[in-house]
C-alpha cells in the first residue's frame, strides 16, 4: 500500500510544477494616422436603419455635410457597400 504522505508530496509537486506562470505576448493594433487627418475620415461609414428594410448612409465624417444614400439589406446592397470601406 501507498504511504498518504507520499501521495500528497507527488500531488503538490505536480500541480506546483503545472501552475508555474507563463508569459504571453499581446499584439495590438497600432495606428500610426492621428485624429483628423482625412485618412482616418475615409474609413468612417454611418448607417440608418429605416422601415420597409430601407438603409440611409453617408461616408465621412458629418462635419463635412455628406451626401445621404439610400440602400438595401443583403449582399449587394450594405454588404457591397461596408466591403469597400474596409
Amino acid at each position: 500500500m501507498v504511504d498518504p504522505g507520499f501521495l500528497l508530496i507527488t500531488f503538490f509537486v505536480s500541480t506546483t510544477t503545472l501552475s508555474t506562470p507563463t508569459v504571453m505576448e499581446l499584439n495590438m493594433l497600432f495606428d500610426k494616422v492621428k485624429p483628423g487627418n482625412n485618412i482616418c475620415e475615409s474609413g468612417v461609414l454611418t448607417v440608418f436603419l429605416e422601415k420597409n428594410n430601407l438603409i440611409r448612409y453617408y461616408e465621412g465624417m458629418p462635419e463635412s455635410r455628406p451626401v445621404l444614400k439610400e440602400t438595401f439589406f443583403g449582399d449587394e446592397g450594405i454588404g457591397d457597400i461596408i466591403l469597400q470601406n474596409i
